[in-house]
């Protein structure tokens, strides 16, 4: 693990990165818990990043820093390319231990204005297994170009997968009521890849080639813009989805607050990217907060699961439902 947590790594982590760079607390990392040790994640980052290209240690906590960031900015940049989308106008929720640190780096560097770090934030991925319904899915690969679709062979391939399936969710305690969806990962005849499509799930025949065909032509369509007259189409895996019911969503009204200055718990030194030096930053107590409550960069706000860092530029305030709601050019 991180050198930082004094249980055997000497490798210099992105934690220590943001723990040099006076984005973690020492004494209050996981509800103070856990001690982290300063010396330790210095030392590494000196001797494996720093020393080696003559940088200050802190210059090159934020190297890693910014060239994580970076990373995770142009994943998502790839993945809206690839899906046509622009990402200015989209709103970033920030979930996970350390995703509320980094967050507003990558709002900046993707142009995003608003950041949304939700009550629970550090616990998110568990929150959404326990809210989840009970799912499995079961896949078979089988070669079948469309133009020779063997619609028996499928029917028993699919019933195949559903007992399957069915078995698992009944173990995990599920009783019925199942919804159930269906997908092939088709392709052009001699292309690399594939596209995910659904197909619908019920009994099929002959006449289902050109159904196949048509919802494959859709999806390549929203893809690419196009498709390709007279190129055989044909599939190379099939899955089965089976999940319990999901619950209805329950509607939310969100309360009315009353805007107040968050209450502070002293300031601490946070090395800045951007001007490349330490600043004084307010330390806010993320069980200080209340509905209403706003606060501006620089600034940490933590909790027992994470800490989320409120850069220069950035200001914000508590949502009606305990969320953070973080904008770029707005001071509280």
């Amino acid at each position: 693990g991180p050198a930082c947590y004094g249980l055997g790594g000497t490798h210099p982590t992105v934690t220590d990165a943001d723990f040099v760079m006076g984005k973690l607390d020492a004494t209050l990392f996981a509800g103070g818990r856990m001690a982290l040790d300063l010396a330790s994640a210095r030392e590494a980052i000196s001797r494996e990043i720093a020393k080696p290209v003559s940088l200050d240690t802190e210059l090159g906590a934020a190297g890693i820093a910014e060239i994580v960031d970076e990373n995770m900015a142009n994943a998502v940049r790839v993945q809206a390319s690839d899906k046509g989308d622009e990402v200015e106008s989209r709103v970033l929720i920030a979930t996970g231990g350390a995703g509320p640190l980094h967050a507003a780096r990558i709002a900046e560097k993707l142009g995003i204005e608003t950041i949304v770090v939700p009550a629970g934030a550090g616990v998110g991925s568990t929150h959404g297994f326990l809210k989840a319904p009970i799912a499995y899915e079961a896949v078979h690969s089988l070669h079948m170009p469309l133009d020779r679709l063997d619609a028996d062979r499928l029917n028993r391939m699919f019933a195949e997968l559903r007992a399957e399936a069915e078995a698992i969710l009944k173990l995990a305690g599920s009783s019925g009521g199942f919804v159930e969806r269906r997908f092939a990962d088709m392709r052009y005849r001699g292309q690399g890849h594939e596209l995910d499509v659904e197909l619908p799930a019920r009994a099929y025949g002959p006449a289902d080639a050109s159904v196949f065909l048509e919802l494959f032509n859709e999806a390549y369509r929203r893809n690419y813009s196009r498709t390709i007259p007279k190129l055989g189409v044909e599939a190379l895996t099939w899955t089965l989805s089976l999940s319990s019911p999901q619950a209805a969503a329950e509607a939310i009204r969100e309360p009315v607050p009353s805007p107040e200055p968050a209450a502070l718990d002293g300031t601490k030194p946070i090395f800045d990217t951007a001007s490349g030096a330490f600043l004084d930053a307010s330390v806010i107590r993320r069980e200080s907060l209340r509905p209403g409550s706003t606060f501006s960069g620089p600034a940490i706000i933590i909790e027992n699961e994470t800490t989320t860092y409120v850069p220069p530029g950035f200001g914000g305030s508590v949502s009606g439902h305990g969320h953070l709601v973080l904008k770029r050019g707005k001071q509280a």
